[in-house]
């Protein structure tokens, strides 16, 4: 007599867990392999910091980083350090540096008081970065004191004088003047940065790319494991 095992009760082993498992594995293989990719440089130091006081004048002013910026050979375009006085005019020479991770440029500042770095970089992503900071200045009776300029300074291009103001009118030291020349910094920022065939036009438009790839990744991973779970089901009911 042959003795066949009862089917009921029988169940198939479930596969839909590995196979879900590994869709896991490998989505999160994709955005370990995409983060780097997707991540650009980040300020770790300038000089001056941030809200600092400053009474000496430093050799340079600097930004600093977490990698080497990215190599534009001798064009420079794509990097800015702008200092603005809070008189609205503009001091040094507009001429910058690039070396590894920090870019830097000659330091000069006029009278006494409350001062503000702008600076734009290309990211080693070939993005734009940039950002802003107020610092305060603090000199000694004997200290350096640079004429400003009444328009950014371009590397190499003598700047513009300051028109001294006839008598009875008000100087260009009123807000409306520093806002202007904050304006003025940001035109020429976009201007720049769409000249350099390295850095994209507008900063926004740097989050295009990643977001169609999150979107790219997460559809395909969507995909990959609905089609796991299909083909686990079908098998069940073949």
């Amino acid at each position: 007599m042959t003795y066949s095992p009862p089917s009921r009760g029988f169940r198939r082993p479930n596969t839909a867990l590995p196979a879900l498992l590994g869709c896991a594995v490998l989505l999160g293989s994709i955005f370990a392999v995409a983060g780097p990719a997707m991540a650009h440089n980040s300020l770790v130091a300038s000089t001056p910091e941030a809200g600092s006081i400053l009474t000496t004048l430093p050799p340079e002013f600097s930004i600093t980083t977490n990698e080497d910026m990215l190599d534009t050979g001798d064009s420079v375009s794509a990097f800015l350090l702008r200092v603005v006085g809070e008189d609205g005019l503009y001091y040094g020479d507009g001429c910058v540096s690039v070396d590894g991770p920090t870019m830097s440029a000659d330091a000069a500042l006029g009278p006494a008081g409350e001062y503000t770095l702008a600076w734009r970089a290309a990211s080693i992503d070939s993005h734009p970065i940039d950002g802003q900071f107020t610092f305060e200045w603090d000199p000694a009776d004997d200290a350096e004191i640079s004429a400003g300029s009444a328009t950014p300074p371009e590397c190499g291009v003598e700047p513009t004088p300051v028109e001294e103001p006839a008598e009875g009118q008000a100087s260009g030291t009123d807000s409306d003047d520093a806002a202007g020349a904050d304006a003025d910094a940001d035109a020429d920022a976009d201007a720049d940065a769409s000249e350099s065939p390295s850095a994209d036009p507008e900063q926004t438009s740097s989050t295009v790319p990643n977001s169609l790839l999150i979107a790219g990744i997460g559809a395909v991973a969507a995909a990959a494991i609905g089609g796991t779970v299909f083909a686990v089901r079908r098998r069940r009911n073949a």
